[in-house]
């Protein structure tokens, strides 16, 4: 429980046995405040300044300082030692303009600021990642501790440049890194091999040649064959040999890649268009709310509890459910069934009055497999589920055990495909979860690599680091980039969790030389803006390479999947096909959805009041793109002499639209 003291006239507080004194008046005489004011260059123009202290259930003290006026308000926080924690700066400067514009002077500047915080931050940090945002516009720069040569797998220091007034505007340290020096740390030569370190864990969670799935362009199900584990791979101590089932607090781990789309509704039948005929007739035959209410009455415990909700929602590409809930004062329960079959697709139960202290043993492996398989048999009645190997991972920090059964066809697995159960300390089942995605399945192929290589290729994505697990520093064996590696199976390739090539994203133009705006893509390049791949300037881009790279401009942490940019065309960009993302760009196109995310939209129908001498071809422009064109001509984004409306629109003149609405 955290203690919180808030400073009227005088605040006292004992941080590491000395007593510190504090009164407005007597500000300025502060050491560990004037420091913090020297370092962040706070100056005397604010009217409000309040501290207060923390100590959380551990025991780490903090101290923050928080400064106010009209315009701009910071907050700094420190441990009991004075080692800066946290700082932010909010000032309200108007409007922005890019003008740290050099990827170096970035780093650079990030690096004055660090050895003011303390100089020796930089022989204990190294840059791991830096990602600027255009439109902020800042730049996001985050650095791992390096220990022994290796990386501390969660102590990072994460800082954000103000890429307009060119200062920090934010920094944030893992507050427990300045406890553990670097003698706290095992030595690397204690940790077992890498080949032994592999043994342990395939034995644990071996691959299997399996079907992974994957979302095509248009919204179908498709697979490839993978060697996969089939649940996460859990950190192994690289000293003990034993797996850390202990919480690695500050760690983040990425999207699972689940199956699960956005909910849409059914349309109504009055003036239906084709594509909305289709989608009502999905639903036809469905049961009523009634019937589906009473059939989770039947089948579950409810009679002490109160109707919630209930909606009709869309999971995938032809499935409809119920989605319903129940409450009382003693917790709540949400259910998906199928609208037409009752299919259960997800059960969760909510238990209000859990009380943290009296914790209960989980149950053991055999019995949370028993009450799973109980449970999976009532409500699935799918013969290709594989009952007799179930996936156990125990819960970390008393959460439930949770229990996997995958469907097999033709003798393999089809990864994400299968019913996933939580089974609580109470030994009853507090969640289940059904996905039951659409795709065909061909006999697995022939021409794979075998199970030595793609165990060898899992080895090399073994890394050795170290991570704070509880109170200690730990050497660990942990895979890198993900929690479980996907190796495609017919030539070992890397794939990430959407089962794409898990590309490093390297921004390579062949012929940058022979382009008139090479200097424009050189500059973008080094601030992170590009194609993540190896192009040619003068080749046509897709569709969907038009919306990465123009979504990349405010959410630089985009990934560079189909997945993802359907997302991005689904909502950002006018008449965008979110399932037809390959074709070429036209240039009426490449103008619009600049514009586009420049604020402007629903410009077709604005009057056609201009200067027809604005382009040679201006005759030729759609109705629907003159105000587009126009608007982009007025904002310097657009400033060829042609507007060739249908023409294809190269690698260097899109990244030449980008460069000018970013500087112009």
């Amino acid at each position: 429980m955290k203690k919180i003291l808030f400073l009227v006239l005088v605040l006292t507080f004992i941080v590491a046995g000395t007593n510190y004194t504090f009164a407005a008046a007597e500000e300025k005489n502060d050491e560990n405040l004037l420091r913090v004011k020297k370092i962040f260059d706070i100056s005397e123009d604010f009217d409000k300044f309040d501290i207060s202290s923390s100590t959380n259930k551990n025991g780490f003290k903090t101290i923050s300082y928080s400064w106010h006026n009209k315009d701009e308000n910071i907050n700094v926080t420190t441990d009991a030692k004075g080692n800066i924690i946290d700082y932010f700066n909010y000032y309200n400067e108007g409007e922005r303009k890019l003008v740290l514009k050099d990827k170096k002077e970035i780093e650079q500047r990030a690096e004055d600021y660090l050895k003011k915080i303390d100089p020796a931050l930089l022989n204990k940090y190294k840059l791991q990642d830096l990602y600027i945002n255009v439109s902020s516009p800042r730049a996001e720069l985050s650095y791992n501790r390096v220990v022994n040569g290796l990386d501390v797998k969660n102590d990072t220091i994460s800082m954000t440049i103000n890429l307009s007034t060119k200062t920090l505007s934010e920094y944030s340290r893992t507050y427990s890194s300045p406890l553990f020096t670097d003698d706290k740390f095992p030595s690397k030569d204690k940790a077992i091999s890498k080949d032994e370190a592999i043994k342990i864990i395939l034995k644990d969670n071996p691959l299997y040649l399996s079907y992974f799935l994957k979302y095509t362009d248009s919204d179908d199900v498709e697979y490839v064959p993978a060697y996969v584990q089939l649940k996460k791979s859990l950190n192994l101590d690289a000293v003990s040999s034993e797996f850390i089932t202990d919480p690695t607090y500050n760690v983040l781990y990425g999207d699972e890649g689940s199956m699960k789309k956005g909910a849409e509704t059914a349309a109504d039948e009055a003036g239906l268009t084709p594509t909305e005929q289709k989608e009502v007739d999905k639903i036809k035959g469905v049961k009523s709310p009634d019937d589906a209410k009473k059939f989770l009455q039947d089948n579950f415990d409810l009679k002490d509890m109160k109707f919630d909700y209930l909606s009709l929602d869309k999971i995938d590409k032809d499935t409809y459910v119920y989605d319903i809930s129940y409450y009382s004062d003693a917790g709540s329960a949400h259910f998906g069934i199928g609208a037409k079959d009752f299919k259960l697709y997800n059960y969760h139960y909510y238990e209000m009055t859990y009380n943290s202290d009296d914790k209960k043993p989980a149950p053991s492996d055999k019995e949370a497999i028993e009450i799973s398989k109980a449970f999976v048999k009532k409500f699935n009645k799918d013969s290709d589920l594989d009952l007799s190997n179930p996936v156990v991972q125990v819960g970390e920090d008393n959460e439930p055990t949770t229990v996997s059964f995958f469907v097999k066809k033709n003798g393999h697995y089809v990864v994400s495909k299968g019913v996933t159960t939580s089974v609580g300390s109470n030994k009853k089942i507090s969640s289940y979860r059904l996905n039951d995605v659409k795709v065909k399945l061909s006999p697995m192929d022939k021409d794979v690599i075998d199970i030595k290589k793609a165990e060898s290729i899992a080895k090399d994505n073994l890394e050795l680091y170290y991570a704070y697990v509880g109170d200690k520093p730990r050497l660990i064996y942990s895979f890198f980039p993900n929690e479980r590696p996907v190796i495609r199976a017919k030539d070992g390739v890397l794939l990430n969790s959407n089962g794409d090539v898990d590309t490093k994203g390297e921004i390579i133009y062949e012929d940058i030389d022979q382009s008139k705006y090479k200097d424009e893509l050189n500059l973008l390049k080094s601030l992170n803006i590009g194609f993540p791949k190896t192009m040619k300037v003068g080749d046509p881009i897709s569709i969907g390479d038009y919306a990465y790279i123009l979504s990349s401009l405010s959410s630089p942490y985009i990934t560079y999947d189909q997945k993802t940019l359907k997302n991005y065309a689904r909502w950002i960009y006018e008449d965008m096909d979110p399932n037809d993302l390959s074709p070429n760009l036209t240039k009426k196109d490449a103008v619009k959805w600049i514009v586009n995310r420049e604020g402007f939209k629903d410009l077709k129908k604005v009057k056609d009041v201009f200067d027809k001498n604005a382009f040679t071809d201006s005759d030729k422009i759609p109705a629907e793109y003159r105000a587009y064109y126009y608007l982009a001509k007025g904002l310097s984004i657009y400033d060829l002499d042609e507007a060739a409306p249908d023409a294809d629109i190269s690698v260097e003149e899109a990244m030449h639209l980008i460069y000018n609405s970013i500087f112009n």
